[in-house]
């Protein structure tokens, strides 16, 4: 992506680049400056965390396109993060926070699965 700047002029935080990063990669390859300082005013709202898990989930769907699984597949993408997560800890792995903010993502993708399953079922039935 682009150099793009703080709304100061100044250089990005790590999670503000992160944001950007995930955004370029979802496919919003016209970030305009403009558009870029909005995105980061709306992530300054939201606790840091949960901006990392955001821009985590716009990775996954740029990566791998809507999921829409059945439970029992999600449970096991889930698991298989949580071994990935499991084995970075038993190394004393720096990084293993990164695994840990993919099983965030990955259950709120689950959530987002389970909630268009529903409003799926009752549209049918209307």
């Amino acid at each position: 992506p682009a150099p793009y700047r703080g709304e100061g002029g100044g250089m990005l935080t790590e999670k503000e680049q992160l944001i950007v990063d995930a955004a370029y990669w979802r496919g919003q390859f016209d970030l305009s400056q403009e558009r870029v300082s909005a995105l980061l005013r709306a992530v300054d709202e939201m606790p840091g965390w949960i901006a990392v898990i955001k821009a985590e989930r716009i990775r996954q769907d740029a990566k791998w396109g809507e999921q829409n699984h059945d439970d029992f597949k999600w449970l096991s993408i889930l698991v298989e993060e949580v071994g990935e997560l499991a084995k970075a800890i038993l190394e004393n792995d720096p990084h293993g926070v990164e695994e840990l903010t993919h099983c965030a993502a990955v259950c709120v993708q689950w959530m987002d699965a389970i909630n268009n399953r529903a409003a799926l079922k009752s549209k049918e039935g209307t």
